[in-house]
């Protein structure tokens, strides 16, 4: 009997000591945290890219030249590193009003641009562009006149032009809407209170958001393209944004996001995940983030020419896309007791 009193005394310590661990994190700082210091500012830089790149683009509509083309595709890359920065955050009224669908949706669907600007019938004007599919009026479209060979012939056919700028105007707005709902719609303060959400279900938000991201760079932005998700058929086609050879930037700046949502704020992420496990998964997964992010920077913009002359290292990069993504879905998810979601963000 005394062996089991000192037993039962044993776990009931064990297990008020894992309580105290569990309970001792302050938890509504850590949306605090997330809401003000990780969530908030990269939809104030996406919004801030969204006028910056219609300035650019109306000054070489204006004033076509090589070096306005530069200006302008360097606006687009600011405002698609921004995006891709911010893309872990996609949750909530973001994700129920679709407006990443309406910021990143791709591919481009270049027929339909083209009849557009072809066909002389259509008034090209605010409320036919409102009726365009996002695929015709996202990042991946301003890419494609931007970047494909028709933007060599400059200047621009008063149509082509015409449609270039009312869809950057659009886009400018769409950007606008992230820091719209998160500040002045009130979402983010709802978020760090847990008003709408229990505590568990607003972390859930957020962690759900990164694991379907992950997923996504694994499969689909890195996994299609080296054959892993279509029977071993290699398709260095299916990169994304190949007009502007910038699927690398944009992976990078996925990375980055994912980071930033890991060790940004007071108390982080990781401080939290690390204060309810004992593994060492939260510090791998630090670690293959960095990883990641150094690979990118060393591999260039150009998945397609990465693919073509660095295959091993775009390998070993699709390899800690995997371990970063498992690490979410399985590690961290368990730890918080998260039930992973499947994503609506497929793509295609």
């Amino acid at each position: 009997m005394k062996r089991l009193a000192s037993l039962l005394a044993i776990i009931s310590l064990c297990f008020l000591f894992a309580c105290s661990k569990q309970d001792s994190f302050d938890k509504n700082a850590l949306l605090q945290a997330w809401q003000t210091e990780v969530i908030a500012p990269a939809w104030q830089e996406v919004a801030a890219q969204g006028p910056n790149l219609a300035t650019k683009v109306n000054l070489f509509l204006a004033q076509p030249s090589n070096t306005s083309l530069a200006d302008a595709r360097a606006a687009w890359r600011s405002a698609a590193r921004a995006w891709g920065a911010a893309e872990p955050f996609v949750f909530g009224e973001m994700k129920s009003q679709y407006i990443h669908w309406a910021i990143a949706r791709s591919p481009v669907n270049s027929n339909s641009i083209e009849t557009s600007i072809s066909d002389t019938s259509r008034t090209l004007d605010s409320l036919y562009m409102q009726q365009q599919s996002s695929y015709a009026k996202s990042l991946s479209a301003i890419e494609y006149l931007l970047f494909a060979d028709s933007s060599q012939q400059l200047p621009f056919s008063a149509r082509r032009a015409e449609y270039l700028r009312l869809a950057v105007q659009t886009l400018a707005l769409e950007m606008q809407k992230p820091q719209d709902i998160w500040e002045n719609q009130g979402e983010g303060e709802r978020f760090a209170a847990a008003e709408g959400y229990d505590l568990g279900s607003a972390i859930s938000e957020l962690s759900n958001s990164m694991i379907n991201l992950a997923q996504e760079i694994s499969r689909k932005k890195l996994g299609k393209p080296l054959g892993k998700e279509n029977d071993g058929i290699f398709m260095p086609e299916t990169v994304e944004h190949p007009d502007a050879h910038f699927s690398l930037g944009l992976l990078k700046a996925n990375f980055e996001g994912l980071e930033n949502a890991l060790l940004l704020g007071t108390p982080s992420l990781q401080a939290y995940w690390e204060s309810e496990t004992s593994n060492e998964v939260p510090t791998q997964f630090a670690a293959n983030l960095q990883a990641a992010i150094s690979l990118c920077e060393s591999l260039g913009e150009d998945l397609q020419g990465a693919l073509q002359n660095q295959p091993d290292q775009v390998e070993e990069l699709y390899d800690l896309s995997r371990e970063i993504y498992l690490a979410l879905s399985n590690d961290m998810a368990a730890v918080f007791g998260i039930t992973v979601l499947p994503s609506d963000n497929d793509g295609d």
